[in-house]
């Protein structure tokens, strides 16, 4: 699949930001009961360490079924707002498929997810990707643009064992309970809530990172 990237290269950015912050969206998936339509469920994922979204899934679910028999689908995440117009939003197509997850994906995984482990004890559930290929981001009215799979992998990637090992030092030195890192913003698990914290300005090394995860846990 390809499409011309239109979009300005900041938008890749701001759609990835979109991305780690929401905790739900609506799957699109082809029908395996009525060829030809498109069938929509919403559920919650969670990022991989490159953003792409993962899925803890049931073998009897419709959408389940559907991605067995045809992987392409969609997954529109918004910000949700009073004015629906000037929401941000972003719709990533690509191909949807199986995880054989490591213990450190898994981790990160039930950090989000806490309920992913009891879920997978089951049997029928299992993790699945969207491996982005293109996106359509909407940064409200008149702002929008197509984006290509090589723009959305151009950002840097902080790898799982380099999180767990940044987690492992840092998470000691919190008040909160840290739940992830990467190099768009730190993710806390707070008074039952989780709140993600965005970088103003994105560290591109690992000792950038934890400056900035420090300073924001001092900051509160």
């Amino acid at each position: 699949m390809s499409h011309a990237a239109n979009a300005a290269p900041e938008w890749v950015p701001s759609a990835r930001k979109l991305l780690r912050r929401s905790r739900e969206g609506a799957l699109a998936t082809q029908s395996a009961q009525l060829a030809g339509f498109p069938y929509a469920s919403w559920l919650p994922y969670a990022c991989d360490e490159t953003a792409s979204p993962l899925f803890v899934i049931s073998r009897l679910a419709e959408h389940t079924q559907n991605l067995l028999a045809d992987g392409r689908s969609s997954l529109l995440v918004y910000d949700s707002t009073d004015d629906a117009v000037a929401a941000e939003r972003v719709t990533l197509v690509g191909i949807a498929q199986p995880v054989a997850a490591t213990p450190l994906l898994m981790a990160r995984l039930q950090r989000y997810q806490p309920q992913a482990a009891q879920f997978l004890a089951l049997g029928d559930f299992s993790v699945w990707r969207l491996q982005v290929e293109v996106l359509r981001y909407i940064a409200g009215f008149g702002r929008m643009g197509w984006s290509n799979t090589e723009q959305w992998q151009a950002a840097p990637v902080l790898s799982l064992e380099d999180e767990h090992a940044l987690l492992s030092e840092l998470a000691p030195q919190s008040e909160v309970s840290l739940i992830g890192v990467d190099f768009d913003g730190m993710d806390v698990h707070r008074n039952g809530r989780f709140i993600r914290y965005a970088f103003d300005t994105c560290p591109t090394d690992i000792p950038a990172l934890r400056e900035a995860v420090l300073a924001q846990l001092r900051a509160g």
